[in-house]
């Protein structure tokens, strides 16, 4: 066997003293690149010129920069302006950076905390609510209820004039519904009457002429005669219920009633 290429093209074993060294060609004689530090990368400087490690990939050349993979090899995705996501288009294509609105996609659209990551809210339709659905589950939108605010249910007696108060709503009011008889159930004495604290009406039946009116000053009316009555209005609405004002004409029967506190 004939050896043509010169002597000098010959790897010394003795120049690659550590593993992981590398040979490269010096200005005459291979020379040897030592092994890089740890999360160091071989960077390539030019024709004429040794390579070296180094801390940065070769792509990335401005703080922010993204390495992505291209065609054939890793590419630089430049940052984005301020206020711009990072945005995947499929398989087979580089990301890119879009304006983070762009991403909701329709006017009205909001960003809610997914499991791990943002997810889109589409916006609701026309007169629905945005109701919470409890830690961990993502918020709907639905038509407002009375199921989901809460109404209360109760009732009493009153047997005197004055103020009587009513707690255990738990919640402030916006307008109260009675109804109220007499507590005997000797005569025919009715009163359906609504109040929100200001403005008030009601109808009753008369006990002694088995007729009925309406009054617009007055929720509660239990009527025996003229001169013997209850009168019941909303004086004050509060965080946790309502106060009743009771007038009492004469020595009328005790008035039992039932109310429905409307959110």
């Amino acid at each position: 066997m004939r050896v043509t290429a010169p002597v000098t093209d010959y790897i010394r074993r003795s120049i690659l003293t550590t593993r992981g060294d590398l040979a490269v060609r010096g200005a005459v004689v291979p020379e040897r690149l030592p092994a890089g530090a740890d999360k160091t990368y071989f960077q390539g400087k030019g024709a004429g010129v040794i390579p070296a490690y180094d801390n940065q990939m070769p792509p990335l050349t401005t703080q922010g920069d993204v390495l992505v993979r291209g065609a054939a090899v890793p590419e630089r995705l430049p940052p984005a302006v301020d206020g711009q996501a990072l945005t995947s288009f499929g398989a087979g294509v580089n990301p890119g950076y879009r304006p983070f609105y762009e991403l909701l996609g329709t006017k009205g659209d909001m960003w809610f905390w997914g499991t791990t990551y943002l997810g889109k809210l589409t916006a609701g339709a026309l007169d629905t609510y945005l109701k919470g659905q409890g830690a961990a589950e993502y918020p709907i939108y639905e038509k407002l209820a009375l199921r989901d605010t809460g109404v209360k249910i109760g009732h009493g007696t009153v047997s005197a004039g004055g103020d009587q108060t009513i707690t255990g709503v738990g919640y402030r009011c916006s307008t109260i519904i009675f109804f109220a008889v007499d507590s005997s159930g000797a005569s025919l004495m009715l009163s359906i009457g609504v109040d929100n604290g200001t403005t008030r009406s009601c109808m009753y039946l008369r006990g002694d002429t088995q007729l009925y009116n309406i009054l617009t000053n007055l929720s509660i009316f239990v009527r025996t005669s003229d001169s013997v009555y209850y009168t019941g209005v909303v004086n004050t609405i509060n965080a946790d219920g309502f106060v009743i004002t009771w007038n009492k004409v004469g020595v009328p029967i005790d008035t039992k009633y039932s109310y429905l506190c409307l959110p």
